[in-house]
């Protein structure tokens, strides 16, 4: 008589996997979802960058130059905008769509600029920076 060949796995052992695998997703899923959220937040972020920067076109189309030396302006939600070196908004139809937490700040030279968006207020984290030339950097926080 053969001895009887074992086969398949035991019930402990298939408790145990199935542990283990939602331990995993435990895990997991909180932290997906969270980046989730941040990459929405970083299209947000761009999108009304580049809406930003379309307006800054049409100022240097229509005068020749984006503003004056050290011109700044800057939109926070919920607040009217503010600016100092320009004699009025430089971007007047601009406001801020999507994550309503984000400010954002343009530091202009004649003939380059820079958009700063920051996670919260002016001074708070910074989440991406576009230019002139459309070169974006994502920061990684």
């Amino acid at each position: 008589m053969r001895p009887h060949a074992s086969r398949g796995f035991t019930l402990i052992e298939l408790l145990l996997v199935l542990a283990i695998i939602g331990i995993i997703s435990g895990i997991a899923i909180p932290a997906l979802s969270g980046q989730r959220q941040r990459a929405r937040m970083i299209g947000d972020a761009e999108t009304n960058a580049r809406v930003l920067a379309m307006g800054l076109e049409a100022v240097k189309a229509e005068n020749g130059i984006y503003g004056p030396a050290g011109a700044t302006a800057t939109w926070t939600p919920g607040a009217d905008p503010t600016w100092t070196g320009y004699t009025a908004n430089p971007v007047p139809g601009f406001s801020i769509k999507g994550s309503s937490q984000m400010s954002f700040v343009v530091a202009v030279q004649p003939l380059t600029y820079t958009i700063t968006v920051h996670d919260g207020p002016v001074g708070g984290t910074s989440l991406m920076t576009l230019d002139q030339v459309g070169t974006k950097t994502v920061l990684v926080h």
